[in-house]
Protein backbone atom coordinates (compact mmCIF):
# COMPACT_ATOMS: atom_id res chain seq x y z
CA UNK A 1 0.00 0.00 0.00
CA UNK A 2 2.08 3.18 -0.96
CA UNK A 3 -0.49 5.35 -0.19
CA UNK A 4 -0.73 4.41 2.94
CA UNK A 5 2.70 4.31 2.87
CA UNK A 6 3.57 8.25 2.10
CA UNK A 7 0.78 9.31 4.44
CA UNK A 8 2.34 7.78 7.44
CA UNK A 9 6.10 9.07 6.09
CA UNK A 10 4.72 12.64 5.47
CA UNK A 11 3.16 12.89 8.82
CA UNK A 12 6.42 11.52 10.31
CA UNK A 13 8.08 14.12 8.08
CA UNK A 14 5.84 16.95 9.67
CA UNK A 15 6.99 15.90 12.95
CA UNK A 16 10.79 15.55 12.44
CA UNK A 17 11.46 17.19 8.92
CA UNK A 18 15.16 16.60 9.68
CA UNK A 19 15.31 13.23 9.70
CA UNK A 20 17.13 11.08 6.87
CA UNK A 21 15.74 7.76 7.68
CA UNK A 22 12.37 9.29 6.64
CA UNK A 23 13.50 10.91 3.76
CA UNK A 24 14.95 7.77 2.62
CA UNK A 25 11.99 5.89 2.76
CA UNK A 26 10.10 8.42 1.82
CA UNK A 27 12.38 7.99 -1.53
CA UNK A 28 12.29 4.02 -1.65
CA UNK A 29 8.31 4.26 -1.63
CA UNK A 30 8.40 7.33 -4.55
CA UNK A 31 10.52 5.24 -6.27
CA UNK A 32 8.55 2.37 -6.35
CA UNK A 33 5.37 4.36 -7.55
CA UNK A 34 7.38 5.38 -10.23
CA UNK A 35 7.48 8.88 -9.42
CA UNK A 36 11.67 9.64 -9.79
CA UNK A 37 11.47 13.10 -9.30
CA UNK A 38 9.86 12.51 -5.68
CA UNK A 39 12.24 10.36 -4.78
CA UNK A 40 15.38 11.89 -6.13
CA UNK A 41 14.52 14.91 -3.55
CA UNK A 42 14.32 13.01 -1.01
CA UNK A 43 17.32 10.76 -1.11
CA UNK A 44 18.75 14.45 -1.66
CA UNK A 45 18.06 15.35 1.24
CA UNK A 46 18.49 12.50 3.22
CA UNK A 47 22.27 12.70 2.23
CA UNK A 48 22.53 16.49 2.98
CA UNK A 49 21.49 15.92 6.43
CA UNK A 50 23.99 12.04 7.03
CA UNK A 51 26.34 12.53 3.73
CA UNK A 52 27.47 8.73 4.61
CA UNK A 53 23.71 7.63 5.12
CA UNK A 54 24.18 4.47 2.42
CA UNK A 55 20.72 3.41 1.68
CA UNK A 56 20.16 6.79 0.48
CA UNK A 57 23.34 7.00 -1.42
CA UNK A 58 22.16 3.40 -2.95
CA UNK A 59 18.71 4.51 -3.53
CA UNK A 60 19.96 7.77 -5.50
CA UNK A 61 21.51 5.52 -7.56
CA UNK A 62 18.76 3.35 -8.45
CA UNK A 63 16.46 6.51 -9.63
CA UNK A 64 19.68 7.92 -11.68
CA UNK A 65 19.62 4.17 -13.37
CA UNK A 66 15.98 4.68 -14.21
CA UNK A 67 16.22 7.67 -15.80
CA UNK A 68 18.95 6.31 -17.57
CA UNK A 69 16.23 3.96 -18.67
CA UNK A 70 14.08 5.84 -19.54
CA UNK A 71 16.34 8.17 -21.53
CA UNK A 72 17.42 4.83 -23.37
CA UNK A 73 13.67 4.35 -24.34
CA UNK A 74 13.45 7.22 -25.68
CA UNK A 75 16.38 6.66 -27.94
CA UNK A 76 14.26 4.40 -29.45
CA UNK A 77 11.46 6.75 -30.32
CA UNK A 78 11.51 7.16 -34.50
CA UNK A 79 9.98 10.48 -34.33
CA UNK A 80 13.04 11.69 -32.73
CA UNK A 81 15.21 14.26 -34.84
CA UNK A 82 18.99 13.32 -34.72
CA UNK A 83 20.03 16.17 -32.39
CA UNK A 84 17.12 14.93 -30.13
CA UNK A 85 18.64 12.18 -30.48
CA UNK A 86 21.71 13.06 -29.60
CA UNK A 87 20.51 14.60 -26.41
CA UNK A 88 19.24 11.73 -25.49
CA UNK A 89 22.19 9.33 -25.51
CA UNK A 90 24.13 12.06 -23.60
CA UNK A 91 21.80 12.36 -20.82
CA UNK A 92 21.56 8.36 -20.83
CA UNK A 93 25.31 8.27 -20.13
CA UNK A 94 25.21 11.00 -17.34
CA UNK A 95 22.35 9.37 -15.84
CA UNK A 96 24.28 6.27 -15.72
CA UNK A 97 27.32 7.48 -14.67
CA UNK A 98 25.80 9.01 -11.56
CA UNK A 99 24.10 5.79 -10.45
CA UNK A 100 27.40 3.85 -10.81
CA UNK A 101 28.94 6.86 -8.71
CA UNK A 102 26.24 6.62 -5.96
CA UNK A 103 26.04 2.96 -5.53
CA UNK A 104 29.81 2.35 -5.72
CA UNK A 105 30.08 5.23 -2.95
CA UNK A 106 27.56 2.76 -0.98
CA UNK A 107 28.70 -0.13 -1.31
CA UNK A 108 32.11 0.91 -0.55
CA UNK A 109 30.23 2.41 3.37
CA UNK A 110 28.40 -1.01 3.72
CA UNK A 111 29.43 -4.07 1.11
CA UNK A 112 26.32 -6.39 2.31
CA UNK A 113 23.96 -3.51 2.29
CA UNK A 114 20.38 -4.14 0.79
CA UNK A 115 17.59 -3.07 0.53
CA UNK A 116 14.05 -3.07 1.64
CA UNK A 117 12.76 -6.02 -0.40
CA UNK A 118 16.63 -8.17 1.56
CA UNK A 119 18.02 -7.58 -1.98
CA UNK A 120 21.77 -6.55 -2.50
CA UNK A 121 22.34 -3.37 -3.71
CA UNK A 122 24.95 -4.79 -5.88
CA UNK A 123 22.35 -6.28 -8.03
CA UNK A 124 20.98 -2.38 -9.27
CA UNK A 125 25.10 -1.61 -9.85
CA UNK A 126 25.27 -5.06 -12.61
CA UNK A 127 21.50 -3.66 -13.96
CA UNK A 128 23.65 -0.21 -14.43
CA UNK A 129 26.58 -2.26 -15.89
CA UNK A 130 24.22 -4.54 -17.93
CA UNK A 131 22.43 -1.26 -19.44
CA UNK A 132 25.93 0.14 -20.61
CA UNK A 133 26.97 -3.40 -22.18
CA UNK A 134 29.98 -3.73 -19.37
CA UNK A 135 29.16 -7.61 -19.04
CA UNK A 136 32.24 -8.73 -17.48
CA UNK A 137 31.42 -5.80 -14.69
CA UNK A 138 27.66 -6.84 -14.43
CA UNK A 139 28.58 -10.52 -14.16
CA UNK A 140 31.47 -9.62 -11.59
CA UNK A 141 28.68 -7.34 -9.67
CA UNK A 142 25.98 -9.82 -9.84
CA UNK A 143 28.28 -12.57 -8.66
CA UNK A 144 28.79 -10.16 -5.86
CA UNK A 145 24.99 -9.79 -5.07
CA UNK A 146 24.30 -14.12 -4.82
CA UNK A 147 27.19 -14.02 -2.19
CA UNK A 148 25.77 -11.05 0.17
CA UNK A 149 22.17 -13.05 -0.36
CA UNK A 150 22.65 -16.87 -1.61
CA UNK A 151 19.09 -17.49 -0.60
CA UNK A 152 17.29 -15.25 -3.53
CA UNK A 153 17.59 -16.03 -7.16
CA UNK A 154 18.01 -12.58 -8.06
CA UNK A 155 21.40 -12.44 -8.82
CA UNK A 156 21.37 -15.63 -10.13
CA UNK A 157 18.43 -14.74 -12.75
CA UNK A 158 20.62 -11.88 -14.11
CA UNK A 159 23.43 -13.92 -14.50
CA UNK A 160 21.26 -16.66 -16.68
CA UNK A 161 20.65 -13.81 -18.98
CA UNK A 162 24.59 -12.36 -18.88
CA UNK A 163 25.66 -15.73 -19.61
CA UNK A 164 22.96 -15.44 -22.76
CA UNK A 165 24.32 -12.37 -24.09
CA UNK A 166 27.99 -14.30 -24.05
CA UNK A 167 26.94 -17.06 -25.70
CA UNK A 168 27.45 -19.64 -22.59
CA UNK A 169 24.21 -21.52 -23.14
CA UNK A 170 24.69 -23.78 -20.83
CA UNK A 171 25.52 -21.79 -18.17
CA UNK A 172 22.96 -20.11 -18.45
CA UNK A 173 20.50 -23.01 -18.55
CA UNK A 174 22.26 -23.98 -14.99
CA UNK A 175 21.92 -20.92 -13.88
CA UNK A 176 17.73 -20.73 -15.23
CA UNK A 177 17.44 -24.68 -13.13
CA UNK A 178 18.56 -23.27 -9.69
CA UNK A 179 16.72 -19.88 -10.45
CA UNK A 180 13.48 -22.18 -10.90
CA UNK A 181 14.52 -24.29 -7.41
CA UNK A 182 14.85 -20.83 -5.39
CA UNK A 183 12.19 -18.99 -6.76
CA UNK A 184 9.53 -21.31 -6.10
CA UNK A 185 10.22 -21.36 -2.94
CA UNK A 186 10.18 -17.56 -2.35
CA UNK A 187 7.18 -17.39 -4.52
CA UNK A 188 5.11 -19.71 -2.59
CA UNK A 189 6.98 -19.10 1.18
CA UNK A 190 6.33 -14.72 1.09
CA UNK A 191 2.86 -13.89 0.51
CA UNK A 192 2.74 -11.34 -2.66
CA UNK A 193 6.17 -11.73 -3.57
CA UNK A 194 6.14 -10.00 -6.77
CA UNK A 195 9.99 -10.73 -7.70
CA UNK A 196 10.04 -14.05 -6.86
CA UNK A 197 6.97 -15.50 -9.61
CA UNK A 198 8.81 -12.94 -12.02
CA UNK A 199 11.85 -14.98 -11.61
CA UNK A 200 9.93 -18.33 -12.04
CA UNK A 201 8.54 -17.08 -14.80
CA UNK A 202 11.59 -16.35 -16.20
CA UNK A 203 13.48 -19.42 -15.57
CA UNK A 204 10.32 -21.81 -16.18
CA UNK A 205 10.43 -20.61 -19.44
CA UNK A 206 14.17 -20.79 -20.31
CA UNK A 207 13.93 -24.55 -18.55
CA UNK A 208 10.88 -25.38 -20.88
CA UNK A 209 8.03 -25.48 -17.58
CA UNK A 210 5.68 -23.37 -19.68
CA UNK A 211 3.15 -24.78 -17.85
CA UNK A 212 4.36 -23.64 -14.52
CA UNK A 213 4.95 -20.40 -15.93
CA UNK A 214 1.46 -19.68 -17.50
CA UNK A 215 -0.27 -20.49 -13.95
CA UNK A 216 1.99 -18.25 -12.33
CA UNK A 217 1.57 -15.01 -14.76
CA UNK A 218 -1.98 -13.94 -13.31
CA UNK A 219 -0.48 -14.19 -9.98
CA UNK A 220 2.34 -12.08 -11.01
CA UNK A 221 0.36 -10.00 -12.43
CA UNK A 222 -2.40 -9.71 -9.75
CA UNK A 223 0.18 -8.78 -7.00
CA UNK A 224 1.75 -5.63 -9.47
CA UNK A 225 0.69 -2.78 -7.52
CA UNK A 226 -0.99 -0.34 -9.97
CA UNK A 227 1.60 2.17 -9.47
CA UNK A 228 4.27 0.85 -9.74
CA UNK A 229 4.31 0.15 -13.52
CA UNK A 230 7.70 -1.16 -13.45
CA UNK A 231 7.46 -3.99 -12.30
CA UNK A 232 5.50 -5.55 -15.19
CA UNK A 233 7.29 -3.50 -17.55
CA UNK A 234 10.65 -5.08 -15.97
CA UNK A 235 9.19 -8.52 -16.84
CA UNK A 236 8.43 -7.90 -19.82
CA UNK A 237 11.20 -6.82 -20.68
CA UNK A 238 13.43 -9.75 -19.63
CA UNK A 239 10.87 -12.08 -21.70
CA UNK A 240 12.41 -10.13 -24.68
CA UNK A 241 15.55 -10.83 -24.30
CA UNK A 242 15.22 -14.43 -23.38
CA UNK A 243 13.49 -14.52 -27.33
CA UNK A 244 16.11 -13.80 -28.91
CA UNK A 245 17.89 -16.73 -27.56
CA UNK A 246 15.69 -19.75 -26.91
CA UNK A 247 14.99 -22.11 -29.60
CA UNK A 248 11.74 -21.49 -31.11
CA UNK A 249 9.47 -24.37 -29.32
CA UNK A 250 10.31 -21.97 -26.03
CA UNK A 251 9.98 -19.06 -28.20
CA UNK A 252 5.74 -19.45 -28.93
CA UNK A 253 5.28 -19.68 -24.87
CA UNK A 254 7.34 -16.93 -24.32
CA UNK A 255 5.29 -14.99 -26.69
CA UNK A 256 2.28 -16.05 -25.49
CA UNK A 257 3.13 -14.34 -21.60
CA UNK A 258 5.16 -11.44 -23.45
CA UNK A 259 1.16 -10.64 -24.71
CA UNK A 260 -0.57 -10.74 -21.33
CA UNK A 261 1.81 -8.99 -19.99
CA UNK A 262 1.23 -6.32 -22.55
CA UNK A 263 -2.37 -6.44 -22.86
CA UNK A 264 -2.48 -6.19 -18.65
CA UNK A 265 0.03 -2.88 -19.12
CA UNK A 266 -1.94 -1.04 -21.79
CA UNK A 267 -5.50 -2.01 -20.02
CA UNK A 268 -3.67 -0.38 -16.78
CA UNK A 269 -2.76 2.32 -18.73
CA UNK A 270 -6.40 2.92 -20.55
CA UNK A 271 -7.92 2.33 -16.54
CA UNK A 272 -5.31 5.31 -15.69
CA UNK A 273 -6.75 7.66 -18.01
CA UNK A 274 -10.36 7.46 -17.34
Amino acid sequence: DYAGALNTYNRALELDPDNPVVHQRLGYVYTQSGKLDEAKHHYKQAIEREENFAPALAGRGFVYRRLGEQAEKRMDNRNLADDERTQAMLERKRLLNQAEQMLIRALKLSPRLVDEDGESWWGVLGGCYKSREQIDDAIDAYNEATRVTPQSSYGLVNLALLYMKQNRRDEMLDAYEKVEKIARQEATSEQGNFWGYADLITSSLAIGKHEQALEALPIAISIAPVESPYMLEGLTDTLRDLVKVLEDEKVIHIQTAIRMLEEEMRRRTESAAD
